[in-house]
């Protein structure tokens, strides 16, 4: 018998995709996952949890089991402890961390994480949180950076020579209770990546809004803002995992934000293809709910459109390879415009088979972690931070 990874089915619409990518789909799926057999369920099993964890949707997953009565979920529950626990510790040091900031007249915004979990409505289920993201106006990321070494933090950044060549956008620290926190001035990390879109920080802060994260009031992005820029995440990221999309869901279902503010801002941050891009892939791939015109109004170029449909049901994300697929390169190909997105696409795919031939890799964070003399650097990071910023 053939391994059912590797045989492919074309389903209504000329979806390409391996069975088992086909029912993790419609499983982690809100608007589907009633409706699967729990046959499938059990002939999948192992299958199922395999792809559920790389894609790192064990919670939607374990939910559905749980739902039809299907035994063999063991992984999974072990996976949402670890979740769970990973996700208690974040909210204490997210505590810490406003006790840390209160008083000291500096503006912050939390992103991302539990925070998503929370606004996303994701309690019946655990969302992986690896990490906690934080949005700091760019006057004041030095002084927040030392607060919180003062108050306990740890500082991982040592390489100012490259923090400063890159202007990277965010700087990292461990908090106490071990926590990771990407401390951001921009929520683009690279200067590439500024390229390919331009977040309106002000705008953002503007429209903020507070959220009760277990009895500790949290600032975070307005709901246009949140939705949005989880779409921009998950297309820099490659918008390869499943994970991506259904938080995406999650906020449009839970957190109901106003088409029309969704669009304006997409188009205020130059971003309204990747938006676009993203919301059709939950629509296509979880059966997502979106009102008539909104695609059309996020990327307006009737053949973009037509080449990211037949993008997704050629490499639906369910059976997309995780490292360089097309389906990634394209995703981080995404820019302001058709011409700029058909650019970046030629540049990247040159750039790609560049590295396979030469074994190259791109940069690892932890380089930033590898001290480096000269205190300057230091110093004209912070300065070039507030330029960039002001």
């Amino acid at each position: 018998m053939p391994n059912v990874t590797d045989v492919r089915t074309t389903l209504d619409g000329g979806m390409r995709t391996t069975e088992v990518g086909r029912v993790l789909a419609d499983a982690v799926s809100s608007a589907r996952h009633r409706a699967v057999e729990p046959a499938l369920l059990e002939r999948f099993g192992p299958q199922l949890i395999e792809k559920a964890l790389v894609h790192r949707v064990p919670g939607p997953l374990l939910h559905t089991f749980r739902h039809h009565g299907v035994a063999g979920e063991g992984a999974l529950h072990a996976r949402a402890v670890d979740d769970a626990i990973a996700r208690m510790t974040a909210l204490l040091d997210v505590e810490w961390m406003a006790e840390v900031f209160a008083g000291a007249d500096i503006d912050w915004l939390a992103f991302k994480g539990p925070v998503l979990t929370t606004i996303a409505g994701c309690d019946r289920w655990e969302r992986p949180t690896t990490d906690l993201d934080v949005l700091v106006r760019g006057r004041d990321l030095e002084r927040a950076i030392d607060l919180l070494v003062d108050a306990g933090g740890f500082h991982l950044d040592q390489n100012w020579e490259l923090m400063l060549e890159r202007v990277i956008g965010e700087v990292h620290l461990i908090m106490p209770m071990g926590t990771s926190l990407d401390l951001h001035w921009n929520l683009l990390v690279n200067e590439s990546m500024r390229t390919m879109s331009t977040p309106d920080h002000a705008a953002i802060f503007d429209t903020a809004r507070t959220v009760d994260l277990d009895g500790v009031e949290v600032p975070t992005f307005g709901p246009a803002e949140t939705l949005v820029y989880s779409c921009v995440h998950a297309c820099i990221s490659g918008g390869h995992r499943l994970v991506w999309l259904k938080d995406v869901e999650q906020l449009v279902l839970a957190d109901q934000p106003d088409w029309d503010d969704v669009v304006d801002v997409a188009r205020s941050w130059g971003a309204a293809i990747q938006v676009g891009a993203i919301v059709g892939r939950t629509q296509r791939h979880l059966g997502l709910d979106v009102p008539d015109g909104v695609i059309e109004r996020l990327v307006p170029n009737r053949a973009l459109r037509l080449a990211l449909e037949l993008l997704d049901r050629r490499r639906p994300v369910a059976d997309a390879e995780l490292d360089e697929s097309i389906l990634r390169l394209a995703t981080r190909s995404l820019g302001p415009t058709t011409w700029v997105t058909v650019e970046r696409f030629g540049r990247r795919a040159i750039a790609f088979a560049r590295r396979r031939l030469l074994h190259g890799e791109p940069m690892s964070a932890t380089e930033l972690f590898v001290e480096r003399p000269g205190d300057g650097d230091r110093r004209r990071y912070f300065d070039a931070v507030v330029a960039a910023s002001s």
